[in-house]
C-alpha cells in the first residue's frame, strides 16, 4: 500500500512540475538579431508599434517583445507564427530580418531563466566611488542615479590643488 502511495505522489509531483513546461500548443519564441546597443530602443518601438495597432482596432498577434542584458544584439518576440514577427518588424531599422529563428520548446525555459537573472548593479545611488581614469582620475564621486549597469550620474566633489596648501598668496 505505501509503496503505490509514494509512487502517486512522485507521479503528481511531476504532473504538477510539467504543467509549467511550454508545450507544442503554446506561442512560440522568437530570437532576432538587431544592431548591437540599440536592443531597448527596438523594444521600445516595437510595443509602441503593438499599442498603435491595438487601439487602431488591428492587433498584430505578437504576445511581448522583451530584451536580455546578458545577450548582445538579440531581442525576443513571443508570436505563434513567424509571419506575426515579420509583420511586426516591418519598417523598422536596425533589425537583421533574415535573421529571426524560433527557439526550441526545450530551450525556451532556459532563456527566460537567464532574462530573469538581475544581475546585481556594481554602482548603486548615493554610493560613494573613486574614479580611476581620465582627467578626474583620484577624484571622489557620490553617484546620484544608475542607468542599468552601462551608465551613471556623478556628482564630483572637486579636488583642492596642493598649491592652494603651498603658496597662499596665489589662492586671492
Amino acid at each position: 500500500m505505501k509503496a503505490q502511495e509514494i509512487a502517486k505522489e512522485d507521479q503528481d509531483e511531476d504532473m504538477s512540475r510539467d504543467i509549467y513546461l511550454p508545450s507544442i500548443k503554446d506561442s512560440k519564441l522568437w530570437r532576432i538579431k538587431v544592431t548591437p546597443g540599440r536592443e531597448r530602443e527596438l523594444v521600445f518601438k516595437i510595443t509602441n508599434k503593438l499599442i498603435d495597432f491595438l487601439n487602431n482596432g488591428n492587433p498584430l498577434n505578437v504576445l511581448e517583445v522583451f530584451e536580455c542584458q546578458l545577450s548582445s544584439g538579440i531581442i525576443y518576440c513571443e508570436a505563434y507564427k513567424c509571419q506575426h514577427v515579420e509583420k511586426v518588424l516591418q519598417g523598422l531599422s536596425g533589425v537583421h530580418h533574415r535573421s529571426i529563428s524560433m527557439i526550441p520548446i526545450n530551450e525556451m525555459t532556459e532563456v527566460m531563466k537567464g532574462c530573469q537573472v538581475v544581475q546585481k548593479q556594481r554602482f548603486q545611488e548615493h554610493q560613494w566611488v573613486r574614479v580611476k581614469g581620465g582627467i578626474y582620475k583620484d577624484d571622489l564621486g557620490l553617484i546620484e542615479s544608475v542607468d542599468g549597469n552601462k551608465k551613471a550620474m556623478v556628482r564630483l566633489i572637486p579636488r583642492i590643488p596642493e598649491s592652494f596648501y603651498l603658496d597662499p598668496s596665489q589662492n586671492l
